[in-house]
This record gives C-alpha cells, structure tokens and sequence, in this order.
C-alpha cells in the first residue's frame, strides 16, 4: 500500500453538514471536498425542455453513442441540447468561476439505460484531458440518478493527490473510514465536480435511465477552450489538439500498434 495520508474526519464531517446550497457555490467547501452540490438550481421547465431534447436526439440517425466509452453520448454545438450553456441559469452558476471568464472544454450526455448498465472503473478525468489541470465538471442529471439505477460516487479530498500520472482504473486505496457518497440527484439539481477528484459508477440495477449533461468548463485562458461562455479571453495561446499531430510516439500510439498486431495474431 502507498504512504498516503488525508484529513479523514474534516472531510466526514462536510459530507454530512455542509456540501449543499440552492443557489451558489461554497468555493471553500469545493476546493476541500471537490464536489459541491445545489439542489433545486434549475427550473422544472428547463429541464424538462433539455429532456425532451435528449429523447428527440436518442431516436435520430446521428445519435453518437460513443463506441469506447461506457456512458458517452456526443453530440456538435449546433445540437439543441449545447442551448443549454446560453440559458440564463447555466450562465449565472458559470459566472461563479474563473472570475466570471469561464471557458467550455467539453460538452456530452453521460447516461445508463437498459442498453448500458454496467459500472464505470474509479477514476479522474484529467488523464484523458489535455490543457491546464483546473478545470470542473457540472453534472445536470435530466432524471432522477441514485445508487440503484448507476449513479455517480464521489470520493472526497482525493483532488487534492493531483494528476496521478496515468490514466485508468484507480484503486480503491483510501481509508475505509472515509465516507465516499453517491448521493440522490434530481432533475434539477446540479453537482459541481474538481476534475481531479475520483470517482465511479455503480451498475444500473434497474435498467431506468440515469441521463446527466457533463459540462467541463475551465478558464476561458485555457488553451484547451473551445469557447467563450462568459466573460472573455485575454491569452494569445490556444491549441486545437489532435493527439496523432502533436505526438510522434506516445503511450496511447504504442498501445494501438501493439492491440492490432495481437489482433493480426489471433
């Protein structure tokens, strides 16, 4: 086992007492926890409205179910359900961040249903990101999300390790005292989530959908920002990646040489 040490009891007691607002985020609890949450953030009618958009993309042709990912759902800027980073309310919780220059890495669907039960590893999402390592994920479940039907669990303080220095599965080497929630989420709600924090998802049980936008925003003087969301952008770098231009002879490049040549093999 590692030598790894953590503030256990602090962060037990902010799971319990104080990881949740309405309407704004307690930075402070974020930076220690690295999630918070709101409950009730956004309107019904908004919901509701992003829902049916789903559903409407979920039964058209160019419904990109990632092939490589267990939960990802792609889709362009120009599809209804990207409206949602120009709603008000979405700008408004975006403002809390950055000093109000807040930046769009990444927008998708991550969803279980009966087509996709099956769990998601522990993990961090800054292994497979590129650009500077502050960045947050806005999860907004369109459905009720909760541990049966494959919710997501946070593992609190774990941020604050920092990129681990690979990318997949993490053990799960913490205290076993420590509280890991994987709290009730409602349409409606919002989860604020630290990039580098560890985190899974159980099996959908129940085979009813457990659909969330993952919204990954970061300074808008990020080089990995695709685009602007609120306030503006002052650096003269930014940087269109493409793994297979930037790198000669990576990790990832040696990994498909080797699984087509076992491939070839068999």
């Amino acid at each position: 086992m590692p030598a790894l040490r953590m503030p256990v009891d602090k962060l037990n007691s902010l799971i319990k007492n104080s990881c949740t607002n309405e309407s704004i985020v307690d930075t402070s609890i974020l930076n220690e926890l690295g999630f918070f949450i709101l409950r009730n953030y956004f309107s019904k009618e908004l919901i509701e409205k992003y829902r049916e958009f789903y559903y409407q993309y979920k039964i058209h042709d160019s419904f990109d179910r990632t092939k490589n990912h267990l939960t990802e759902v792609r889709f362009s800027l120009e599809n209804p359900l990207a409206g949602i980073l120009k709603e008000l309310e979405f700008q408004h919780l975006a403002k809390q961040f950055f000093q109000g220059n807040v930046g769009l890495y990444n927008i998708r669907i991550v969803k279980k249903d009966a087509q996709d039960i099956l769990p998601v590893f522990l993990h961090q999402d800054i292994g497979y990101q590129y650009g500077f390592f502050e960045r947050y994920s806005i999860f907004i479940p369109l459905t009720k999300c909760y541990q049966e039907n494959g919710a997501i669990s946070f593992y609190p303080g774990t941020h604050q390790f920092g990129f681990l220095g690979d990318a997949g599965e993490i053990s799960d080497i913490l205290p076993p005292e420590l509280i890991k929630p994987t709290p009730d989420l409602f349409p409606g709600d919002v989860v604020i989530m630290n990039s580098a924090l560890w985190h899974k998802s159980s099996q959908n049980q129940t085979k009813e959908e457990r659909v969330y936008f993952d919204i990954h925003v970061n300074d808008a003087n990020d080089p990995a920002t695709k685009v602007v969301l609120t306030g503006s952008r002052s650096s003269e770098y930014e940087f269109d990646y493409n793994h297979d231009v930037v790198f000669k002879n990576s990790r990832t490049q040696r990994l498909k040489v080797m699984y087509a040549k076992i491939q070839a093999e068999t």
